[in-house]
């Protein structure tokens, strides 16, 4: 059995420096500025590694609908650096729309009259117009997210990352006046895991929430967590953010 199997997964490689970019910015932490010189596997890479912020780091469920509600809002970063990162490496040139593109797409959303699919916020409206440009617009690379089957890229491989069961116990500390805790957990594989667990463990604190910052021995912090009373779902930033690919119809998404 291969310890950390996500440490072998291609699509993975750019994880832990996601989380040492959102950490410290200043230093430099490996994830690429751009995918326009990668090779096909840091491609992929690359863009696995925007999935796992949308859907693990700001808890985007339903990825569809938390972009429409972006798009529709002119991508703002709203103070978040998780935001404005995705807008300075993932959205320099426009190269979002084609994971966009593959995200709707994969609800059935064409662009064409009548086929927004359910969960998609009510102000969403379809816009033929953008699809047909889209698909007139020379392509950056043969490498794309969207085009060319299903899901070109196969990706998805970050979605079990951190859910493997601990070899060992956490590290944990509490501060409930503050409403503050730490989680040192015993390995990226395991950190959501032990997250959640750690989550149920913790003293109810009425209608506030806890603020857990998380760390891994190897990668260092992970981020500060909050669990939504809404969705009960783990999540960064701000609650509006996460709620937005979060449809209350669509949780389970």
């Amino acid at each position: 059995m291969i310890k950390e199997p996500w440490r072998s997964d291609t699509w993975c490689r750019f994880l832990p420096a996601l989380h040492r970019e959102l950490a410290d910015p200043r230093i430099e932490s490996g994830l690429p500025r751009s995918f326009l010189s990668l090779n096909f596997e840091d491609t992929c890479a690359w863009w696995e590694t925007l999935r796992y912020l949308l859907r693990t780091l700001l808890g985007w469920r339903n990825l569809p609908a938390g972009l429409a509600w972006w798009y529709e809002n002119g991508q703002p970063h709203l103070g978040d650096p998780r935001l404005q990162l995705v807008r300075d490496r993932w959205n320099t040139r426009g190269e979002l729309d084609y994971f966009a593109a593959r995200e709707w797409e994969s609800r059935g959303f064409t662009g064409m009259d009548g086929d927004a699919p359910l969960g998609f916020p009510d102000a969403y409206e379809t816009r033929p117009g953008w699809w047909s440009a889209l698909r007139e617009r020379p392509p950056f690379s043969e490498t794309s997210p969207w085009g060319g089957g299903y899901n070109p890229l196969h990706l998805g491989h970050s979605d079990r990352v951190g859910l493997d069961d601990p070899e060992n116990e956490p590290m944990t500390m509490l501060d409930q006046p503050n409403r503050r805790a730490v989680l040192v957990a015993s390995g990226f594989g395991s950190w959501r895991r032990q997250l959640d667990d750690f989550g149920r463990a913790l003293p109810e604190l009425g209608d506030r929430s806890w603020h857990v910052e998380v760390f891994d021995r190897s990668v260092g912090y992970l981020g500060t967590f909050r669990r939504s009373r809404e969705t009960r779902l783990w999540f960064q930033g701000k609650h509006s953010v996460h709620v937005a690919g979060n449809p209350k119809l669509d949780h389970d998404s």
